[in-house]
């Protein structure tokens, strides 16, 4: 299948990288080709634990293994239970890339910063973790925690891999671990076609992708403007233990209150100034975050 994808940050104490499965190759017939998409890749970054500062990782695309090429000779007969899904391939994230189109329910739960995700690339991450292999939101049966479930997740076990060296071209591979025989949906009914779920979820990878690329587009508008600056975080936790958090950047709140009129005018036409505003208003959570890194761990039930 077709389609696009995009990139994260990562935070300093003693944490780093994302939980997103890497591709595989599949042997079968030709691939079921979902509609193109202005490129962006969709991943995620997460920190590494110790009495250092965690960096914030730079996103990408890799983790768990088992992803193949989907295919509907080779994938029509299996099954997914959406309602039952786990999140334990994210267990060790700190962080997971969001797109400004979520950004208004995310800052609400989340501290969201920016980060590099390669040349003239930006990308929009949510911390969901301080210590390196530890993310606060995911509870001891995969369950998601939060309120706000950030697209780059809520389209799994989908993702998107690049088409050889075509530009703005995606196959869609699958996490086959995640399928069943007999559990859940099917992806495909007995013409072969894509489920209407199936569908939704091929639109929403595309609609991921596209959000992935507008956000690096307007964090650097932030950048141009001089806005940008490198940030650490550092906390001490309720058992004493010293926590950091570094290699993101956030905006200047001094210096976005000096911008002239004319800057000010283009950011908020582009939509870089909401995106600006509502950065600043996340990272009140924090505090928030601290707190929840201090709470005992959930026992399993």
């Amino acid at each position: 299948m077709t389609t696009t994808n995009t990139p994260a940050p990562r935070p300093a104490q003693k944490s780093s990288t994302e939980a997103a499965p890497a591709p595989a190759k599949a042997s079968a017939p030709a691939p079921v080709a979902a509609a193109p998409v202005a490129a962006a890749p969709v991943a995620a970054a997460a920190p590494v634990p110790t009495p250092a500062p965690v960096p914030v990782p730079a996103p990408e695309a890799g983790a768990a293994g088992g992803l193949a090429i989907l295919h509907r000779q080779t994938h029509g007969h299996l099954r997914l239970d959406r309602q039952n899904l786990r999140f334990d391939f994210v267990r060790g994230a700190v962080s997971t890339s969001i797109g400004t189109a979520e950004l208004a329910a995310a800052c609400t739960e989340f501290p969201c910063v920016m980060a590099r995700s390669g040349p003239a690339r930006w990308s929009l991450l949510a911390i969901t973790g301080l210590e390196a292999g530890k993310n606060l939101f995911v509870g001891p049966q995969g369950e998601w925690l939060a309120s706000h479930l950030p697209s780059t997740l809520a389209t799994w076990p989908f993702r998107l891999v690049a088409q050889g060296a075509e530009p703005g071209r995606f196959l869609v591979a699958v996490h086959t671990p995640a399928l069943s025989t007999d559990k859940g949906e099917p992806l495909f009914d007995a013409s072969g076609n894509e489920s209407a779920w199936l569908q939704e979820q091929l639109r929403l990878l595309s609609a991921v992708d596209a959000s992935m690329n507008e956000t690096s587009r307007q964090i650097e508008l932030l950048e141009k403007a001089g806005l940008l600056q490198e940030r650490t975080f550092q906390a001490v936790l309720a058992d004493g233990r010293d926590v950091e958090l570094n290699g993101f950047w956030a905006v200047d709140e001094l210096k976005l209150g000096q911008l002239d009129a004319a800057t000010v005018h283009e950011l908020h036409t582009s939509g870089a100034l909401v995106l600006a505003t509502l950065h600043l208003l996340s990272l009140r959570r924090l505090r928030a975050l601290v707190s929840r890194a201090s709470a005992p761990p959930a026992t399993t039930a």
